[in-house]
């Protein structure tokens, strides 16, 4: 993701920040590759902390994964959750050497966020297991985790060996 800025107290950019509708500063948008120079972007109305921006910007990918451009080798990221049946396989379909699970609450962005940190990575994967669900109660139950420590981390080796971190 590229991140830009726009000084609109600076004269030589007062033209373009009018025709962005720019009427107060900070002004963050979010505007797709290859958008049209009239499309008004995506407005960040949010608190101005790190957090909640970087949450915003997750949803966004998250929501347009399909159409962003993937410069990698690899797949984009998944951000479904992990499903039992696919934590608990011995083997993987993938061919990745590792996959890391962050087991998580609902609400949590940590699995998200280290989707997307790692997705360029070759060797990696992570997935993301929601732990109110029944899939994932399941799998805490398997590993022998308890809800109550959340969140924890599962590193699967390609051949099946489970690592609990």
């Amino acid at each position: 993701m590229k991140v830009a800025v726009l000084n609109c107290a600076d004269r030589s950019n007062q033209e373009i920040c009018r025709q962005m509708s720019i009427e107060s500063v900070p002004d963050m948008r979010v505007y797709p590759a290859r958008a049209n120079k009239t499309y008004p972007g995506l407005h960040y109305k949010g608190k101005q902390n790190i957090k909640d921006i970087r949450n915003f910007l997750i949803d966004y990918i998250m929501e347009n994964i399909e159409s962003i451009e993937w410069l990698y080798d690899n797949p984009k990221p998944v951000f479904e959750p992990a499903t039992f049946k696919e934590v608990m396989s011995i083997s993987s379909n993938t061919d990745v050497m590792y996959t890391a699970y962050v087991i998580e609450d609902a609400e949590s962005y940590m699995g998200k966020s280290i989707t997307l940190d790692v997705s360029s990575c070759t060797n990696l994967q992570v997935r993301r297991v929601v732990a109110n669900t029944e899939d994932g109660v399941k799998i805490m139950e398997q590993l022998q985790l308890n809800p109550q420590d959340l969140p924890f981390l599962v590193v699967k080796s390609n051949n099946g060996t489970n690592f609990p971190i």
